[in-house]
């Protein structure tokens, strides 16, 4: 197609400059047909998959780390305008962890995805090797790090335990939650870092329920209107506690939006779609399998196949629908059953007495939470 003169009285030939740029830019592209095969690559993509633009067999599932299951429903999220975010996927022959930033095109009645493929292998060489000049004295401050995390992590877990003792049948809910959410978020490409720093988070999302009543999380019978909303306050109130918390990204946020819907029906605030933090997502999902696979007060648990198809079914209503893929393979493949199985390591005695000087001081902030909370009622 040719566009307006330029400057010189010359016509400028807009497809031909296009093409130029798709052959020249240094970043691997990939466009997708509705069928997820690759129909056209860049020389960068080329050389980067060591593929031939004329193979007309190349898939997602051949290219990247991902199941033919999971690259269709990523497919047929991204066209259906389901998902926009940038994701992560590992190249199948070089390892590599790749960022993918996604376009639409549609032309007639055909639909194409546009890939961009960033390698992010060379920022974590570049990590890698900073790492292998620290210092003997940065060795051993590393060392008192690892020490004080344990200290934080066993603290954390014993406070989350604390909480989930106060309902008769949830004792242990907060840590299954924690390792399902980091389980998850390594499925999905997350760093090693970024899984253990949800971990984190979803072992306090719902601290918010130290400020509710004992006797209303065990009540037998059903609950009015206004328990129900007294109970939805937990989001709020964790969200209060953990407001000053900077060490832990999103621990704030997955208290607060860890009952938010995909589908806007949620709460405290009815977020919707992609609005939701990716974090309170992911813990949203972790917590309704953990909640699933275990007995609680008003139902029996449901079998693994059973929860696999609740998750099926409530994809894209309730949850991330790519999230809701990964989970439903996890399943499929039995790592929910084998986290279930998981044991702890045994805990030093100062990692239980650091435990047991915070726990004093929670439960301290639990009577002072719960008288404020009587005297409002």
């Amino acid at each position: 197609m040719f566009g307006r003169k330029n400057h010189f009285g010359k016509k400028i030939n807009k497809n031909k400059i296009s093409r130029q740029i798709f052959d020249n830019v240094d970043t691997p592209i990939l466009v997708m047909n509705e069928n997820q095969q690759i129909v056209m690559v860049n020389p960068a993509a080329e050389r980067f998959f060591e593929i031939a633009a004329s193979d007309e067999n190349a898939t997602m599932h051949q290219l990247f780390d991902v199941t033919r299951e999971d690259a269709k429903k990523w497919f047929c999220n991204i066209t259906g305008g389901l998902y926009t975010e940038d994701c992560r996927m590992v190249a199948k022959k070089s390892k590599a962890v790749c960022k993918l930033s996604v376009g639409v095109i549609r032309e007639r009645r055909t639909v194409y995805v546009i890939i961009f493929v960033y390698d992010m292998t060379a920022d974590n060489a570049a990590i890698e090797s900073l790492r292998a000049v620290i210092s003997s004295l940065e060795k051993a401050l590393a060392e008192k790090s690892r020490q004080a995390e344990a200290v934080a992590l066993h603290a954390v877990t014993t406070v989350a335990n604390f909480i989930d003792s106060k309902e008769e049948y949830n004792q242990g809910h907060s840590a299954r939650v924690a390792k399902y959410a980091q389980a998850i978020a390594q499925e999905l490409g997350w760093s090693a870092q970024e899984a253990r720093n949800i971990h984190y988070v979803a072992l306090l999302h719902d601290i918010g329920k130290i400020g509710i009543p004992i006797e209303l999380l065990n009540k037998k019978t059903a609950l009015t209107s206004n328990e129900r909303e007294l109970i939805k306050q937990h989001t709020i109130i964790g969200a209060q506690i953990l407001k000053d918390i900077t060490m832990v990204e999103n621990i704030r946020e997955g208290a607060l939006y860890h009952h938010e819907r995909y589908d806007g029906t949620g709460y405290p605030e009815g977020m919707e779609g992609q609005d939701i933090p990716m974090a309170a997502r992911i813990i949203a999902i972790a917590d309704a399998v953990d909640a699933m696979t275990n007995d609680r007060k008003y139902k029996e648990s449901l079998t693994d196949e059973e929860a696999k198809e609740e998750i099926e079914r409530l994809s894209g209503k309730q949850f991330d629908p790519y999230i809701a893929s990964v989970v439903v393979r996890m399943f499929e493949e039995g790592i929910f059953a084998k986290l279930r199985t998981q044991t702890d390591p045994p805990t030093p005695e100062d990692i239980i007495l650091e435990s047991n000087t915070l726990m004093a001081r929670v439960i301290k902030g639990e009577s002072a939470v719960t008288g404020t909370n009587a005297e409002i009622d």
